[in-house]
């Protein structure tokens, strides 16, 4: 039960509980930041113009080169033939 509820979805991609902990509540709070700065932008359309979308677009970045980097680092580990 308790691997379910905390560790399983982290292991998924790659991460430790806290490692996931870290990562999501940085995502959490950009997007928080991201919104807030959205909200402004529907009052008042001359401020904020592209932060909603650079939020997206810097998160979108990071998850995605994140990821693929990890991967492509375990595959390449797996990969190697070691010597010794």
């Amino acid at each position: 039960m308790i691997d379910r509820i905390f560790l399983q979805h982290p292991r998924t991609v790659g991460e430790s509980y806290f490692e996931h902990f870290g990562v999501a509540s940085s995502f959490g709070l950009a997007m928080i930041g991201g919104g807030a700065k959205a909200l402004v932008h529907a009052v008042l359309p001359n401020l904020c113009e592209t932060s909603g979308s650079d939020t997206i677009r810097r998160l979108h970045s990071i998850m995605v080169e994140k990821r693929g980097a990890k991967r492509d680092a375990t595959v390449e580990m797996m990969s190697v033939e070691w010597v010794i």
